[in-house]
C-alpha cells in the first residue's frame, strides 16, 4: 500500500491510500472536516503504523497515528496547547517513538505514547538556557545522530538510544562554545560519515568509529584503539598540541563528566585524521548554584544534571537521603540553609556537593553567581583570574575542568583570606570552566567564563 496526501473537491488535504487501482484508491480519514487542509506530513511508516503530524482544525499542527483506517486515524498528543507543535522526523529507538516538536520555546525531541493515553514528555532537556533545535537526524541501528546546541558548547554531534542518559553530545569538534555544525549526515557499511569545521582543519569529512566506553563517575576508562600496525597518539581535544600516551591502549585520568579523547594513528610516515572515543560518565556531577532570599520566606531550589536524578542530604554523614529530584522547596530560617545533593544513575553515584542557601537582607531572592566562601574577577576573563578563597586558610588546590569533566589546570598555593590568588587562564580555549578549590575545611566552587 502506498500512503500519500492529496485534496479532492469535498475535502482539503488529506490522507489517501492506494494499492495500485482505482478501485482501491480512497481517503483514510477527513482529519479536518470539510475543505480545510489536515496537511499530513511527514508520512513516516514504524512497527505497521503510520506516523504523521496533521491539523485537526482545534489543536494545530500535531503528531499522528493510523492504521490506514478511519477509525484507527488519531491525534496521539498535543504537545503545545492549541499552537500546534509542528512535529517532524519521525523515529523508533529499541521501542520509544520520538519525535522533533516546538512546545513554544522551541524545537526538541520529545517521546511519544503511540496509544495516546500517556502526554509527551521531552526526551532530554539539552538546553538547559534554552532550545537546542536538533538538525540533520540520522538514524543508524537503534542509535540516533544529529547536531544540537547545549548552552555551553557550539552546534555539536550528539546521539540518542531513546533514553535520557542515552542521549549526550559525541564530541566537542570546535572545543569551547565554537560551533562545528555537523552535517551532510550519511551511514556507509556501519559508520557514520559527516562533514564538520575546526579551527585545525576547516570544514573536512568526518567519520565516526564505533568507539565508546562507559564508567561510574571517579572511575578512569580504558579505551583501545584496536590497530595492527603504526604508532596511536591519545589527545584530550581534536587540535591539542601536547600528547597524552602513545601505543593501543589509554587510561583516561579520574572522570567526573562525560567527555570525548581523540587518537590518530601514524604508518609509513603518514598520519591519519584524529577519531573521537567517547565516554560516557554515569551520575556525572550535578550543577550546583547557591542563592539568597530573605529569612523566613519560602523558595525552590533546582540542580540539574546531565542524567540520572538529584538526592537530597541533611548532612553528608546521612546514611539516607531526604528527598529525590531536580526540584526542592524550602522554608528558611533567620539563618543560612546548607544542603549536600549527589547524582545517582544504576550502581554509580557522584560525590555529595554543597549547596548553600544564605540569608539576607534584602527582600529579592538571587541565585549566586559564586560560592560566598570563593570570589573570581574579572569575568569573563582574558589572562589573569583573580581569587578571593574567603575564610580557607593553609595548602589549597586549584583545579579547572572544562564543561565535560576534563581537568584543563591544577595548581597547589598557599591560602590566606587577606590575599588574592591570582591564576593564569592564557592557555585555556574560549568557554565556560569550572573552578574548585580543595581545602582543609572542604571544597568550594565557582564557574567563569574564559573570553
Amino acid at each position: 500500500l502506498l500512503y500519500f496526501s492529496a485534496a479532492d473537491s469535498l475535502h482539503g488535504r488529506e490522507l489517501w491510500v492506494t494499492d495500485g487501482t482505482t478501485a482501491g484508491t480512497q481517503l483514510v480519514a477527513d482529519i479536518q472536516p470539510g475543505p480545510g487542509d489536515s496537511r499530513p506530513y511527514p508520512l513516516t511508516p514504524i512497527d505497521g503504523s503510520l506516523y504523521f503530524s496533521a491539523d485537526d482544525g482545534t489543536a494545530g499542527m500535531e503528531p499522528f497515528r493510523s492504521d490506514g483506517t478511519p477509525g484507527g486515524t488519531q491525534r496521539i498528543a498535543d504537545i503545545r496547547d492549541g499552537n500546534g507543535s509542528f512535529p517532524s522526523h519521525y523515529f523508533s529507538l529499541s521501542g520509544a517513538l520520538l519525535c522533533s516538536a516546538n512546545d513554544g520555546g522551541g524545537n526538541e525531541f520529545w517521546l511519544l505514547d503511540p496509544t495516546g493515553l500517556r502526554p509527551a514528555r521531552r526526551l532530554r532537556d539539552i538546553n538547559p538556557l534554552g532550545a537546542s533545535y536538533p538538525m540533520n537526524p540520522l538514524q543508524i541501528g537503534e542509535l540516533l545522530y544529529f547536531s544540537a546546541h547545549d548552552g555551553f558548547h557550539g552546534r555539536e554531534l550528539w546521539r540518542s538510544d531513546g533514553t535520557e542518559s542515552g542521549t549526550y553530545m559525541v564530541a566537542d569538534i570546535a572545543p569551547g562554545q565554537a560551533s562545528s555544525s555537523p552535517g551532510a549526515l550519511t551511514a556507509f557499511r556501519g559508520q557514520l560519515f559527516f562533514t564538520a569545521t575546526d579551527s585545525v582543519y576547516g570544514q573536512e569529512l568526518r567519520v565516526l568509529a564505533a568507539q565508546e566506553a562507559i564508567v561510574c563517575n571517579g572511575e578512569q576508562a580504558e579505551l583501545r584503539a584496536g590497530n595492527g600496525e603504526g604508532t596511536v597518539r591519545w589527545y584530550d581535544r581534536p587540535d591539542a598540541g601536547a600528547l597524552l600516551a602513545e601505543g593501543n591502549a589509554f587510561r583516561t585520568p579520574v572522570l567526573h563528566r562525560s567527555g570525548t579523547y581523540w587518537a590518530d594513528v601514524t604508518v609509513a610516515g603518514c598520519r591519519s585524521l584524529r577519531t573521537p572515543f567517547h565516554v560516557q560518565v554515569r551520575a556525572p556531577d550535578p550543577v550546583v548554584r547557591d542563592t539568597a532570599a530573605p529569612a523566613h520566606s519560602s523558595l525552590r531550589l533546582n540542580v540539574s544534571t546531565a542524567s540520572g536524578e538529584i538526592q537530597w542530604f541533611h548532612s553528608p554523614s546521612a546514611p539516607l537521603p531526604f528527598h529525590t529530584g531536580d526540584a526542592l522547596s524550602v522554608l528558611l530560617g533567620s539563618t543560612d540553609t546548607l544542603l549536600y545533593v549527589r547524582t545517582v544513575e544504576e550502581n554509580c553515584s557522584s560525590a555529595l556537593l554543597p549547596l548553600r542557601v544564605h540569608v539576607s537582607t534584602s527582600n529579592v531572592t538571587e541565585v549566586l553567581p559564586q560560592r560566598r566562601e570563593l570570589h573570581s574577577w574579572p569575568q569573563p576573563v582574558r589572562g589573569q583570574l583573580h581569587l578571593r578563597t574567603g575564610r580557607a586558610t593553609g595548602a589549597g588546590t586549584v583545579i579547572v575542568r572544562d564543561m565535560l569533566g576534563r581537568e584543563q589546570l591544577r595548581s597547589t598555593r598557599e591560602l590566606t583570606p587577606e590575599h588574592a590568588l591570582r591564576l593564569d587562564v592564557r592557555g585555556l580555549a574560549p568557554g565556560t570552566y569550572l573552578l574548585l578549590l580543595e581545602h582543609a575545611g572542604g571544597t568550594d566552587q565557582l564557574l567563569f567564563v574564559r573570553q
